[in-house]
């Protein structure tokens, strides 16, 4: 069939692309590391209210409340138990191993739309599927960083402190362990120190699950390189 046929154009001009040129060419794992990088500015500035709010507790614990002060060193290990030490330690090898594959093998990599979509289009629909679950659990665990009322924490510890700090408390301690005050004020700064080991241990549990997400998916993309560009 002749080329200057009428119509003819249409079957030798190429499909439209189904995205720009520019998207479909994207470093994936560039992105992936640009992500991270911005999530964690966004996560920092939600959560420093709260980062702020335990310092100023902690501040006037230590300055205005010296009775409270000996009752929170008397039971400061309750932050610590039910394996809070563990989840931490756990958390420090995930991160180094991610911030070691991140800075030191996966930017030598390199990974676009284009190529997933060229060499298998289901391995295209598997990496936005991680990556949709990456996003989607980040943004959760992101909203629901917690807010401590720091003005009502430092009344109870104010109130604490006068009757620790007071006459009756004065006359009553010749009871000893008996002292109904002393029971009082220990056994409320006992619950605030297995609250406190509640939130940090929440706390860290989402650090993990966010992290081994990321690994995950940075893992999967540069694993995605190395079979689409073997040698």
């Amino acid at each position: 069939m002749p080329s200057s046929w009428p119509g003819t154009e249409i079957l030798t001009k190429p499909a439209p692309a189904w995205l720009p040129d520019a998207i479909l060419d994207l470093n994936l794992l560039r992105v992936f590391i640009w992500y991270v990088a911005i999530l964690f500015l966004i996560s920092l500035t939600l959560r420093i209210r709260f980062y702020l709010s335990i310092y100023s507790i902690a501040r006037y614990v230590a300055e205005a409340c010296p009775s409270v002060f000996r009752l929170v060193h008397e039971h400061w290990f309750l932050c610590v138990r039910d394996r809070f030490l563990t989840l931490v330690g756990l958390y420090g090898g995930i991160l180094v191993a991610y911030l070691l594959v991140s800075r030191l093998v996966w930017p030598a990599a390199s990974v676009s739309v284009r190529d997933l979509a060229d060499a298998d289009p289901a391995l295209l629909v598997g990496q936005v599927g991680l990556f949709g679950l990456m996003i989607a659990t980040d943004w959760v665990l992101v909203s629901q960083t917690s807010v401590v009322d720091k003005n009502r924490i430092i009344q109870d510890l104010a109130f604490a402190e006068r009757w620790l700090g007071g006459k009756v408390y004065s006359v009553l301690d010749m009871l000893g362990r008996w002292n109904p005050i002393r029971n009082y004020a220990d056994n409320l700064t006992a619950q605030t120190m297995v609250w406190f080991n509640v939130l940090f241990r929440g706390s860290v549990r989402s650090m993990i699950v966010q992290t081994v997400l990321r690994v995950f998916v940075g893992s999967s993309l540069f694993i995605s390189n190395a079979l689409l560009h073997p040698g």
